[in-house]
């Protein structure tokens, strides 16, 4: 929908966005496959799963390995600072249905992947890399922040804006507390209603 309909260098965003989602989906479909081999149970229900490891957890090592693969591939699908350039730029020339679409909602299923999959699966994993997701998520608040105030164009500046966004729900993430996750879904959702209709005034 961007490539064809999007405005002025459509197409480029188009590719730009196919690269980095893709790149996204299979890091975090690698960590998947990891993760249902380890518990060898022969199921994707998150209820089975979440119930096996809590009494077989995966030691340390493991956690270690297979968490980055879910950490990055469903970060670069929320647009985790660095890899965000392309959300800015893809609302920017999408249509406005695409861009209240993707913002709004298809972007939150990378956040979902970490709440419901990795956070809790991982613990030991998320630990281990939790100073890292601080470091990273508050680039996407700060840097990000940033460059959303120097913004003069009213799409950019709410593309800009919704990355940092972001960067609140991984903090939330990264606390690794009922709260902290908490703290995220309820941003995530005040954030896919708001900007939503932030593009619609746009139009």
């Amino acid at each position: 929908l961007i490539g064809l309909q999007g405005s002025k260098d459509g197409r480029g965003a188009a590719i730009e966005m196919t690269i980095y989602l893709t790149l996204g989906a299979l890091l975090s479909l690698g960590g998947l496959i990891a993760l249902y081999l380890s518990a060898d149970l022969h199921s994707f229900d998150l209820a089975t799963l979440a119930e096996h490891f809590r009494t077989h957890p995966l030691d340390k090592d493991q956690q270690l390995w297979i968490f980055p693969f879910l950490l990055f591939g469903f970060g670069i699908l929320v647009s985790l600072f660095p890899f965000h350039t392309w959300a800015p730029r893809g609302y920017q020339v999408a249509p406005t249905s695409v861009s209240m679409l993707h913002a709004g909602v298809l972007k939150k299923f990378g956040l979902y992947g970490l709440a419901q999959v990795a956070a809790p699966l991982l613990s030991l994993g998320l630990e281990g890399f939790s100073d890292i997701l601080v470091w990273l998520a508050l680039g996407n608040v700060v840097l990000i922040g940033l460059v959303a105030l120097s913004q003069t164009e009213l799409k950019r500046l709410i593309g800009y804006s919704s990355v940092m966004h972001m960067g609140y729900c991984f903090l939330g993430l990264a606390v690794g507390t009922t709260m902290g996750v908490s703290a995220a879904v309820l941003l995530m959702t005040a954030h896919g209603l708001a900007v939503s209709l932030w593009f619609l005034l746009e139009h």
